[in-house]
């Protein structure tokens, strides 16, 4: 027979079992939720082909950018972009600062990241051989994409000579679509970019404005959705580091670089460079230049391009700016990755 002292060392070894047994339990409880959760799906970013953004593609063919973090989803148009943002099918996109006041007043929940270029010739308006100057469009075709730049670089090209956009006929037409509207001599003018409009000036147009004439107006950025900054940073930050990467070998290695562009932007590699021409591509220091600091200049901007907005009848009331630019991931050093 058991005596009082077994039944309770029995009684004890029975409880210790049990401690040991939940102990074990609650060390795999974090492994064990970790596997029954669905790994994180990779960032989504929009962009349409232009100069500005392809040393972002680059890194993703040469295989800087680690898809399993981020995905590059190529669209036709930056209204193609814009939408997709308002749906949330994708986490970002590259725009123009105008178009990301415009998607900000639609109630779209983005910030600038960071700042892939500054136009300073590449956006163009182009017309006709026989058209010489801004006030001869009066009742012509131009050809534009509505809810994007090309509505705010028209407004600006036809303010010179007085004109408004009433006095034109608009044809919503997106950039990659204008060549064969211009040779199917369907449009008088175009309000274009690079490579697109290298194509259109080789066929004898002329150049009535591009965006020097309108400085520090057209600036090319990424975006990203405030739930996407709350729920993927280290991916945000794994896409500034691959952009630079692509910038840092497209300025040490130019020619390189442009054969490796040369298919993607659909031009000869000798025309690649030309087309960057236009462009200021700001590094590392430069962005936070423009996006850091207690005064970032593109935050300095955004009141006169509001007013530019309103007064194009594009924009009802000027950005709050809160959280409009967000510098925090910018990499300390240009190779923090």
């Amino acid at each position: 027979m058991f005596c009082v002292a077994d039944q309770g060392k029995l009684m004890l070894q029975s409880i210790q079992v049990n401690l040991l047994r939940a102990l074990v339990a609650l060390v795999l409880l974090p492994a064990l939720l970790g596997c029954s959760q669905k790994p994180q799906e990779p960032l989504k970013v929009s962009l349409h082909v232009w100069s500005g953004y392809e040393p972002l593609f680059m890194a993703e063919r040469e295989g800087w950018l680690d898809k399993a973090q981020v995905k590059l989803v190529e669209n036709h148009t930056a209204a193609d972009s814009i939408e997709a943002l308002k749906t949330g099918a994708v986490d970002g996109a590259g725009l123009t600062f105008d178009e990301v006041l415009r998607a900000r007043a639609e109630g779209v929940p983005i910030s600038v990241i960071f700042v892939c270029d500054i136009s300073a010739g590449a956006d163009v308006v182009l017309a006709r051989p026989e058209i010489t100057r801004i006030g001869q469009l009066k009742g012509k075709r131009i050809a534009v994409e509505q809810g994007a730049l090309g509505a705010l670089v028209l407004y600006k090209t036809l303010e010179k000579e007085g004109l408004t956009p009433a006095d034109v006929t608009q044809i919503n037409i997106p950039p990659a679509d204008q060549i064969a509207a211009w040779k199917e001599n369907r449009i008088d003018a175009v309000v274009s970019y690079e490579p697109v409009s290298m194509e259109v000036e080789k066929t004898g147009a002329t150049r009535l404005l591009d965006s020097r004439q309108i400085p520090d107006t057209i600036f090319d950025v990424l975006v990203m959705r405030q739930d996407a900054i709350e729920k993927n940073p280290d991916a945000i930050r794994h896409l500034v580091a691959a952009h630079l990467k692509g910038l840092n070998f497209f300025h040490s290695h130019p020619q390189d670089a442009a054969y490796r562009m040369s298919k993607h932007l659909a031009l000869p590699a000798n025309e690649v460079l030309v087309s960057f021409k236009g462009l200021t591509l700001p590094d590392l220091a430069n962005n936070r230049r423009l996006l850091a600091g207690n005064a970032p200049v593109l935050l300095g901007k955004t009141d006169n391009l509001s007013a530019i907005l309103i007064q194009a009848g594009l924009l009802k009331k000027p950005d709050s700016k809160i959280n409009l630019v967000n510098a925090s991931f910018l990499p300390s050093t240009e190779s923090a990755e």
